[in-house]
Parts: structure tokens; C-alpha cells; sequence
């Protein structure tokens, strides 16, 4: 009786877990396509060996997540970031060209 009792508790919690992860996943879908787009219309050229150096991740795993196939918040933080240093500098140097 104990192991019948045992084997629906495990049934029970496998049920729960593998439908608590696809909630979780739907869930927490971190942005959508058209952040992600945004975010990447903002980065400098050669952004994914940089935000690749500043994760320590690999590039292809850094294309994962800015093509939304993985959720890393390590990566999305960096990038954005990155694109707004970027767009910083480009605003300082427009104002450089404006002063000569």
C-alpha cells in the first residue's frame, strides 16, 4: 500500500512540475520580437563579440537570445546597455560635428 501511495505522490509532483515549468516559460517569456528588434537596431557593429566578452557567453548563445530561441536576463541587461553607451556616443559625437 505504502509504494501504490508513493507512486501517485511522484506521478502527482512530475504532473506538477512539468506543468509548472511550461507555465513558468509562458510566463516569463522576457521580450517580445519587437524588443529584441529594437534592442538590436541599437547596437554598434561587432556587439555580439562585445556583450560575448562582457557575459561570458558565446556568440551563438548571445544570437539565441536576441533571435528570442533562449531567455537570458545576463545578456538582454548587457545589451541594453551596450546600445545605450552606443547611442550616447553617437550623440556626443554629433554634437562635436555641430560645434565645428
Amino acid at each position: 500500500m505504502f509504494i501504490i501511495h508513493l507512486c501517485i505522490i511522484i506521478a502527482i509532483l512530475f504532473q506538477y512540475n512539468n506543468n509548472t515549468i511550461k507555465i513558468l516559460r509562458q510566463y516569463f517569456k522576457i521580450m517580445t520580437k519587437e524588443e529584441l528588434d529594437k534592442i538590436k537596431e541599437n547596437l554598434p557593429v561587432g556587439y555580439r563579440e562585445s556583450l560575448s566578452t562582457a557575459t561570458e557567453l558565446s556568440v551563438v548563445t548571445i544570437d539565441k537570445v536576441l533571435a528570442g530561441e533562449r531567455q537570458n536576463l545576463k545578456v538582454i541587461r548587457a545589451a541594453i546597455d551596450l546600445a545605450k553607451q552606443h547611442k550616447e556616443e553617437l550623440s556626443r559625437l554629433q554634437m562635436e560635428i555641430n560645434n565645428l
